[in-house]
């Protein structure tokens, strides 16, 4: 790997820019990362925080200098960078940390042949939000999704980036991505918002309810604490999905329900073993 002549720019300083910067300096330090935001307060504390080592005050000049783009900004802002894009023909590999792939990869289409646009989504955050809380090991051993390009194949200096801040590469299509995290993200994103407001429904028992809400609950519904702002796109560009996998949820929980009106504990006793069968495999994928 060869990355020392290269300038990496990143556009958007919050928490996965933020964290992406300081894991480039920290793991690649003899390449160059220079950031760009809109949010002036974001930008320079990227600056004074040493996530990156600049940043520039226009996304013009950002494109001018890097040789490497990574949006990490929302779906919506990313998608608004890729239609400026289309303004430039310098040669360049472009990517973005989106949650939806499938977007980003047909408005990236008719960019110029110079800039190789690779979908990108590393499986790492936090439901904390601001650079703040940047981590430059946030992406140790979490998986990296990366959508090929139409034409031609992953840049190896994509990947040597991935790698060497700790990420797995997970190659897939951007259809069967959307797929996947709706599955293991964006439904279950719903699904501790509508855990956290059961607990609130002005009943006289909300007090006792969130004095007991404490272990496994607080686990399962950590992700409740994230703002809509984050999620609004998200869920707008990959509602068919998320719909479907909310669909299935309720049969199952209905399944559960009547199972429980039935007595038929061997039918709950089964879904436990499945679950943790589950949960084991997901757990040992991780270690290895």
């Amino acid at each position: 790997m060869n990355l020392s002549q290269k300038t990496i720019g990143v556009v958007g300083l919050g928490l996965i820019g933020g964290s992406l910067g300081a894991a480039i300096k920290k793991y690649i330090p003899k390449t160059t990362v220079i950031g760009f935001d809109n949010n002036n307060t974001e930008a320079n504390k990227a600056a004074s925080y040493s996530l990156v080592d600049d940043v520039e005050i226009t996304f013009e000049k950002l494109v001018n200098s890097a040789d490497i783009l990574v949006l990490a900004t929302p779906l919506l802002s990313a998608l608004k960078y890729i239609r400026l894009l289309h303004s430039y023909n310098r040669q360049m590999i472009v990517s973005d940390v989106c949650s939806v792939k499938r977007p980003l990869l047909q408005a990236a289409e008719t960019l110029s042949g110079n800039m190789t646009f690779v979908g990108g989504h590393p499986m790492a955050g936090s439901q904390k939000s601001g650079n703040d809380y940047a981590d430059p090991d946030m992406f140790q051993g979490a998986a990296y999704v990366l959508c090929p390009p139409l034409t031609g194949k992953i840049p190896t200096e994509l990947t040597d980036i991935i790698t060497a801040i700790g990420g797995q590469p997970v190659l897939t299509s951007p259809e069967e991505h959307d797929k996947a995290v709706s599955r293991v993200s964006h439904a279950p994103q719903l699904l501790a918002v509508s855990l956290l407001n059961e607990l609130q429904k002005g009943e006289d028992s909300e007090e006792l309810l969130l004095k007991l809400a404490a272990g496994g609950f607080k686990d399962v519904t950590r992700i409740g604490e994230s703002s809509y702002t984050v999620w609004k796109d998200i869920l707008a560009n990959n509602k068919d999905n998320i719909i479907s996998d909310i669909s299935r949820l309720i049969i199952r929980l209905n399944d559960y329900k009547d199972a429980l009106q039935t007595g038929k504990s061997e039918t709950l006793e089964k879904e436990f073993d499945k679950a943790r069968s589950v949960r084991e495999k997901i757990l040992r994928d991780k270690e290895l």
